[in-house]
């Protein structure tokens, strides 16, 4: 009997080892697949944080179209759009009856882009010529009357010189 019963303990105490093994290795393999997961689960938030701040971005631009679009006919953004202006202003004297020449028109380099600035003789009365400055200084482009002169001639005749200088988009 005690050779059965040694064996008995030999079996017992290697599956105990085995089982105490496995039990070590089924432990560590837990946890680098815990620290794994950790890592993984980490990931996904950011990824999931990164969808959630590029969906909110592309709301905002889509919901903001109308409105930078509006910004930017505020802004010349080409050469070609100065012509535009300057047909804006002469359609703009036309409707206000006062006489318009263009003195000049010149593009500086400004503020990191540049600026069309025109200058403008200017005929009609008081009232005429009144209303027509105020036109300028609140007309729908980032601009500003950058020079007055007003002189009266004969009668109700008044003269004047303006310069507006309006500002054109950089290019991108």
């Amino acid at each position: 009997m005690k050779s059965s019963r040694l064996q008995l303990i030999l079996i017992t105490a290697s599956v105990f080892v085995v089982a105490l093994v496995a039990t070590v290795l089924f432990v560590r393999e837990i946890m680098a697949q815990s620290a794994l997961l950790n890592e993984q689960v980490t990931a996904l938030a950011q990824d999931q944080a990164q969808q959630t701040q590029l969906a909110r971005l592309q709301k905002l631009t889509t919901e903001t179209a109308a409105d930078r679009d509006e910004l930017n006919g505020y802004y010349l953004a080409s050469q070609s759009d100065s012509i535009d202006f300057l047909n804006f202003i002469e359609a703009l004297a036309d409707q206000n009856g006062v006489e318009l020449v263009t003195n000049s028109a010149t593009e500086n380099e400004r503020r990191g882009g540049s600026e069309l600035t025109v200058r403008y003789g200017i005929s009609g009365t008081e009232a005429e010529l009144d209303r027509f400055v105020r036109l300028l200084e609140t007309m729908p482009y980032v601009s500003e009357l950058t020079a007055l002169t007003l002189t009266k001639q004969t009668g109700v005749t008044w003269d004047a010189d303006v310069t507006v200088s309006v500002y054109i988009l950089p290019s991108v």
